[in-house]
């Protein structure tokens, strides 16, 4: 899941640390790649993180859920099926980005549209992170030299409020392209980017149809 997508997951928006924690281990792998906390467990912390602590195990366990959902490879399929319709690049890591990010990305696109004041209360909810949180985190795995880059991180990611564009189909597909960059990947020039942006209002109306059924499963999951 993505950004939004995973705040919505378990309640609590207005703790600041639980909404950080819910992020975090996607936020970690933009700071750095070789930051990556475990997807199999979730390592006891100090009191002191027991927020943040609880934030990441939902992340923990709403990726490994999702992932593994019959909702998320059906629309895998029908992603898919329009890649082939546009006869966009081939290449094997180009179809797995495209199905795989665009899908979470247009996830979170349907729920800003629906819920456009929790949006509001996700940026309103960093914003109030202490750095001491931060700051223990690091010294706790023994990563205090990320620490002053992370900070910074937070800072340009609410100030930036950058979620808000994902309802715009041309800054969505910039979204798009600025992940790709970050795993090494180039994506499409014309006339690919104009056939994809000609497709996404589409693909939203397809993901809207069954949206909420996957946030009521996980929900349903994490509390059995």
């Amino acid at each position: 899941m993505n950004f939004f997508s995973h705040f919505l997951i378990g309640g609590d928006y207005g703790n600041p640390d639980k909404t950080l924690g819910k992020l975090w281990p996607d936020f970690l792998r933009i700071i750095d790649k070789s930051l990556r906390l475990s997807h199999k467990h979730v390592d006891p912390m100090p009191e002191a993180l027991t927020n943040l602590q609880s934030g990441i195990a939902l992340h923990v366990a709403t990726d490994r859920y999702f992932h593994a959902s019959a909702w998320f490879h059906e629309h895998e399929v029908v992603l898919k099926q329009v890649w082939d319709e546009l006869g966009l690049p081939g290449r094997h890591q180009y179809r797995y980005f495209f199905t795989h990010v665009l899908l979470e990305m247009l996830l979170d696109r349907v729920m800003i549209r629906r819920k456009p004041d929790l949006l509001g209360q996700l940026y309103e909810s960093l914003s109030r992170v202490d750095r001491a949180t931060l700051t223990a985190f690091f010294r706790y795995k023994g990563w205090e030299k990320f620490e002053p880059q992370s900070w910074q991180f937070l800072q340009r990611f609410v100030e930036s409020a950058y979620l808000y564009e994902y309802t715009d189909n041309s800054r969505l597909l910039f979204a798009l392209d600025r992940v790709a960059h970050r795993v090494g990947l180039q994506l499409f020039a014309e006339p690919y980017k104009s056939r994809l942006m000609h497709r996404i209002d589409d693909m939203e109306q397809t993901i809207a149809k069954d949206a909420d059924a996957i946030f009521e499963a996980i929900e349903n999951h994490l509390v059995t």
